[in-house]
């Protein structure tokens, strides 16, 4: 959220404006809304699909792969987000995976979890693939 309101304070000021309040913010799955002094900006967000792979001592789980939603402006800020475990309104990244897999494949044992494709959803809601770890897939491809 401060790398967004800094952004906005840059071109507010580009426009000759020096100082801004802001009133309100308001989040959303897909959208922050701020009131700044009777005006409206509103960020859209993007939605993104981060598949998992976990691991226990250094052996990869294949099979059991945990997908998450998660939002951000862009794949900058996912990352950043995935690398700091960031706290989002749902709750810290390395909780959402606990809870999934508490949730799905109770009592897998895992001690790390690496993400290995991300997938944009877009506008018919269908996550596109936009990243994979290709080291991971060339490693644990059946056909080498």
């Amino acid at each position: 959220m401060n790398r967004m309101l800094q952004s906005c304070q840059f071109s507010l000021h580009r426009c000759g404006i020096t100082s801004i309040r802001v009133v309100t913010i308001r989040e959303t799955l897909i959208s922050r809304t701020l009131t700044i002094c009777g005006g409206i900006i509103k960020y859209i967000m993007k939605r993104f699909l981060v598949t998992f792979v976990l691991s226990d001592n250094g052996k990869f789980h294949h099979d059991d792969q945990v997908g998450l939603d998660m939002i951000a402006e862009d794949m900058d800020e996912l990352a950043l987000n995935l690398h700091n475990d960031v706290d989002l309104p749902d709750g810290l990244v390395s909780d959402r995976i606990m809870k999934t897999v508490e949730e799905n494949i109770p009592g897998l044992p895992f001690d790390t979890y690496t993400p290995i494709q991300i997938g944009e959803f877009n506008e018919e809601g269908k996550a596109m693939l936009v990243w994979e770890d290709a080291e991971y897939r060339f490693d644990n491809e059946s056909t080498h």
